[in-house]
């Protein structure tokens, strides 16, 4: 599997299709610590095998080796993967020729070719590419996470513990991102939508924090003049943030990993682009806005700002993001209703 959350979401078109394509093989996955959780409660779910690059890539090797694996699918382009799987003999090596990796596997795929420059490719794509190689058809289907009982109830009791009951509307609030600074919405200019979003909806404003965000989500909290819930990092993992996001009616979220997570639990979803290509991640779902202020100077993709002014998520106002998270409202109404 990829290591990034919302890559690892992009793929769930592909792990649906081959099972469908072949609902009685064994599927097991090898995954890196920090996605544990994502795939819980999934039917096509077998052993999951962790790594980390921090060791114990030998006693991987036997372990896998010893499973005898027909398939190995590689949805990352580095080198190791593909290494692992050669050492450990699966039969069949599918994926992307690159990085120097060709010889070690069976099935090559070209890589889009950029031609040096960065050439955004809808990542659904590039993954369904890899089905069409194994002979496997209807890749291009929506993202899908699932969510187990005990996943949601875990999620239920987080809500009560902090308060959130009823019928009111909940407006979730994703702050973080991991990629860098430069993919950060100011937290003033969250915290002026979530105020605005409450006046003309009468909803609650959910805050999520990841690991090392909660000063983020609380931030935003402080600088807010109405009411919020900030879910704290500790009680979230990936599995109950699975559950977590069903239960909104609605993410204002960065280009991050949840905003993934919320289309594939069914969540509409508005996505705040600075660095990046909107299209990387354009999976199909409909109710979804990308918003992306056109500057001269992106998209860059650079982990933090090049010119350090930030002029492409700065400048992009909150007045914008309500307007598009109040259609999306109006488009889909919760189920509870506005």
């Amino acid at each position: 599997m990829p290591t990034w959350v919302g890559d690892a979401v992009l793929a769930t078109p592909l792990i649906e299709a081959i099972h469908d394509r072949h609902p009685h093989a064994v599927k097991d996955f090898l995954i890196k610590p920090s996605l544990r959780g994502l795939l819980d409660d999934a039917p096509w779910l077998g052993r999951v095998h962790e790594w980390s690059d921090a060791g114990g890539f030998w006693p991987l090797r036997a372990e896998l080796a010893s499973a005898r694996y027909d398939w190995a699918i590689l949805l990352p382009n580095s080198l190791r993967p593909a290494l692992l799987t050669w050492l450990a003999r699966a039969r069949r090596r599918v994926g992307y020729a690159r990085n120097g990796r060709s010889p070690l596997l069976t099935d090559r795929l070209p890589f889009p070719d950029t031609r040096g420059r960065t050439v955004p490719f809808r990542m659904v794509e590039f993954y369904g590419a890899i089905g069409a190689t194994l002979g496997v058809e209807g890749c291009h289907r929506p993202l899908k996470l699932h969510v187990g009982e005990q996943v949601a109830a875990r999620a239920d009791r987080l809500f009560e513990t902090h308060g959130v009951t009823g019928d009111t509307p909940l407006i979730g609030v994703n702050p973080g991102a991991k990629y860098g600074s430069s993919k950060l919405w100011p937290a003033r200019h969250f915290a002026e939508a979530a105020d605005a979003l409450i006046e003309r909806t009468g909803g609650r404003i959910v805050v999520l924090a990841g690991p090392g965000e909660d000063e983020l989500a609380g931030d935003i909290r402080c600088r807010m003049t109405g009411d919020a819930v900030v879910l704290p990092s500790s009680d979230v993992d990936l599995g109950v943030l699975k559950g977590v996001l069903r239960r909104l009616d609605l993410l204002i979220s960065n280009d991050t990993g949840p905003r993934h997570m919320a289309a594939a639990v069914g969540v509409p979803t508005v996505t705040i682009f600075g660095p990046t290509h909107t299209v990387w991640g354009d999976s199909g779902f409909e109710p979804c806005v990308d918003l992306a202020l056109e500057v001269d100077c992106g998209p860059c993709m650079q982990r933090t700002c090049p010119q350090g002014h930030h002029k492409c998520m700065v400048e992009l106002t909150p007045s914008v993001v309500v307007d598009a998270a109040q259609t999306l409202l109006e488009r889909f109404p919760p189920s509870r209703g506005v």
